[in-house]
């Protein structure tokens, strides 16, 4: 699900990147008052580095877009809410930079799909005390919608053409 260059507007770039860093930031001044522990960074840092192999298995789904495992509720449910959501936006980054899935212009816009509305919802679920893995299931299958909802709006924003030809730019 990741978005490619071209499939948002700069303007949408400016304003998710905006989003995504306020959204960051808040994951991170949340887990610092949480208290941050080297076994939890380890534990964050393992689970990142099997995400970022198990999204490496793209399948693709039409032209110009793929399909591969998405890790943001996992991340989240199992190293917290904060901590999962910053470490997949590095997941992200790493990716944009590393292997030019995705992209600098949308990393912001990548960041809050698959980073900030999974932890988002992780963390409307474990406030309510549901963390059971079937719970936790459908927190992953709400998330891929809400994310596709996001994607949809972010092709959308500031674009003044059909979004026919924006979709043509996922990667």
């Amino acid at each position: 699900m990741h978005l490619g260059n071209g499939a948002i507007t700069p303007a949408c770039a400016v304003c998710s990147a905006g989003l995504a860093a306020a959204g960051l930031g808040t994951a991170w001044v949340t887990l610092k008052q949480s208290g941050l522990t080297g076994s939890r960074v380890l534990k964050a840092a393992a689970l990142g580095t099997l995400i970022f192999g198990a999204q490496m298995i793209n399948v693709p789904v039409m032209p110009f877009s793929s399909a591969h495992f998405v890790g943001g509720v996992l991340l989240a449910a199992l190293a917290g809410p904060g901590l999962g959501a910053l470490t997949m936006a590095m997941v992200l980054l790493l990716q944009a930079v590393g292997l030019h899935d995705g992209a600098l212009s949308t990393l912001g816009a990548n960041v809050i799909n698959m980073a900030l509305i999974p932890a988002a919802l992780v963390a409307w679920a474990q406030a309510r005390r549901k963390t059971s893995a079937r719970v936790m299931g459908m927190v992953g299958a709400v998330s891929v919608l809400a994310s596709v909802g996001a994607i949809a709006a972010e092709t959308a924003l500031f674009r003044g053409q059909a979004m026919g030809s924006a979709l043509a730019a996922f990667t």
